[in-house]
């Protein structure tokens, strides 16, 4: 499985220490060596939660390197645009919105406007009524 292309292997230096702690039980020589080839295999949850704690923790802002991976999963994606990006993630939308709780959150906490593309969703939850009110709307 293809996970995430770097554009040169000095991209990948940096990020080598970080990951090995992530994936402890994979064979951290194989993996740099994927890595330096200029694709990384590996189970997808470690790379996404690397990726996610690499950016969050030592980049300390966005790791657009990786953020194809993130956008994948509604968890990240949220987490990603409320703390490291803060503001708007277009990228990891169509995750988010497949998530009723995220896609709430992402709309209140986030982006502070109506997000459209999970509306139909919210409208048929638990979170419709809290919507509804906080935008001054009516699904």
């Amino acid at each position: 499985m293809k996970l995430c292309v770097l554009r040169s292997k000095i991209d990948a230096v940096p990020i080598f220490e970080y990951f090995d702690v992530f994936l402890y039980h994979i064979p951290v020589t194989e993996y740099k060596k994927c890595i330096l080839k200029g694709i990384v295999y590996s189970n997808e949850k470690m790379v996404l939660r690397a990726s996610f704690a690499y950016a969050s923790d030592i980049l300390k802002g966005r790791f657009t390197l990786c953020e194809e991976i993130i956008s994948k999963d509604a968890y990240y994606s949220y987490w990603y645009a409320i703390t490291v990006i803060k503001g708007r993630f277009e990228l990891g939308e169509e995750s988010i919105s497949k998530d009723i709780g995220h896609s709430f959150g992402y709309a209140v906490d986030v982006i502070k406007e109506r997000f459209i593309l999970a509306e139909e969703m919210i409208k048929q939850s638990v979170y419709c009524q809290d919507y509804e009110h906080y935008f001054n709307i009516k699904l």
